[in-house]
Protein backbone atom coordinates (compact mmCIF):
# COMPACT_ATOMS: atom_id res chain seq x y z
CA UNK A 1 0.00 0.00 0.00
CA UNK A 2 1.64 3.07 -0.67
CA UNK A 3 0.36 6.59 1.03
CA UNK A 4 0.69 9.64 -1.02
CA UNK A 5 0.74 12.96 1.02
CA UNK A 6 -0.29 14.41 -2.19
CA UNK A 7 -2.37 17.72 -1.89
CA UNK A 8 -5.41 17.36 -4.26
CA UNK A 9 -6.66 19.79 -6.83
CA UNK A 10 -9.35 22.48 -5.34
CA UNK A 11 -12.41 21.91 -7.01
CA UNK A 12 -13.14 25.97 -6.59
CA UNK A 13 -9.57 26.52 -8.72
CA UNK A 14 -10.09 23.97 -11.20
CA UNK A 15 -7.21 25.60 -13.31
CA UNK A 16 -4.81 25.16 -10.51
CA UNK A 17 -2.50 21.90 -10.64
CA UNK A 18 -2.14 19.96 -7.27
CA UNK A 19 1.16 20.90 -5.49
CA UNK A 20 3.82 17.78 -5.53
CA UNK A 21 4.38 16.32 -1.96
CA UNK A 22 6.68 13.42 -0.67
CA UNK A 23 5.32 10.30 -0.80
CA UNK A 24 6.01 7.01 1.21
CA UNK A 25 5.73 3.47 0.82
CA UNK A 26 5.22 0.68 3.47
CA UNK A 27 7.23 -2.08 3.85
CA UNK A 28 5.61 -4.55 2.03
CA UNK A 29 5.09 -1.72 -0.95
CA UNK A 30 8.56 -0.99 -1.12
CA UNK A 31 9.09 -4.63 -1.66
CA UNK A 32 6.86 -5.01 -4.26
CA UNK A 33 8.10 -1.36 -6.05
CA UNK A 34 11.40 -3.25 -6.01
CA UNK A 35 10.47 -6.23 -7.16
CA UNK A 36 8.82 -4.75 -10.08
CA UNK A 37 11.88 -2.60 -11.02
CA UNK A 38 14.39 -5.32 -10.90
CA UNK A 39 12.24 -8.34 -11.92
CA UNK A 40 13.20 -10.29 -8.78
CA UNK A 41 11.54 -11.49 -5.68
CA UNK A 42 12.53 -9.71 -2.24
CA UNK A 43 11.82 -11.62 1.04
CA UNK A 44 10.34 -8.96 3.94
CA UNK A 45 12.70 -9.88 6.18
CA UNK A 46 15.76 -8.91 3.48
CA UNK A 47 14.00 -5.68 3.08
CA UNK A 48 13.69 -5.45 7.04
CA UNK A 49 17.41 -6.39 7.21
CA UNK A 50 18.09 -3.39 4.47
CA UNK A 51 16.59 -1.07 6.75
CA UNK A 52 18.67 -2.20 9.45
CA UNK A 53 21.88 -2.18 7.88
CA UNK A 54 21.32 1.66 6.39
CA UNK A 55 21.40 0.39 2.90
CA UNK A 56 17.76 1.93 2.75
CA UNK A 57 16.58 4.85 4.51
CA UNK A 58 13.34 4.77 6.20
CA UNK A 59 10.92 6.67 8.41
CA UNK A 60 10.16 5.02 12.01
CA UNK A 61 6.85 6.11 13.69
CA UNK A 62 5.96 4.64 16.29
CA UNK A 63 6.56 0.73 15.49
CA UNK A 64 5.91 1.41 11.95
CA UNK A 65 8.18 2.30 8.66
CA UNK A 66 7.39 4.13 5.87
CA UNK A 67 9.82 4.32 3.04
CA UNK A 68 10.34 7.83 0.86
CA UNK A 69 9.82 6.57 -2.78
CA UNK A 70 13.34 8.47 -3.51
CA UNK A 71 14.51 6.60 -0.60
CA UNK A 72 13.98 3.37 -2.53
CA UNK A 73 14.82 5.07 -6.08
CA UNK A 74 18.26 5.64 -4.84
CA UNK A 75 18.31 2.33 -3.91
CA UNK A 76 17.59 0.97 -6.82
CA UNK A 77 20.01 3.05 -8.74
CA UNK A 78 22.76 1.76 -6.95
CA UNK A 79 21.96 -1.66 -7.29
CA UNK A 80 21.94 -0.84 -10.70
CA UNK A 81 25.38 0.66 -10.83
CA UNK A 82 26.79 -2.05 -9.00
CA UNK A 83 27.29 -0.22 -5.46
CA UNK A 84 27.77 -2.89 -2.97
CA UNK A 85 27.15 -1.05 1.15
Amino acid sequence: MAFSFQVSPDSRNPGVPPKPGPHYLTPHAAARYIERKIHLKISHATLYRMLADGRLYAIRVGYRYFIPLSSADDFLERCLRGDRQ
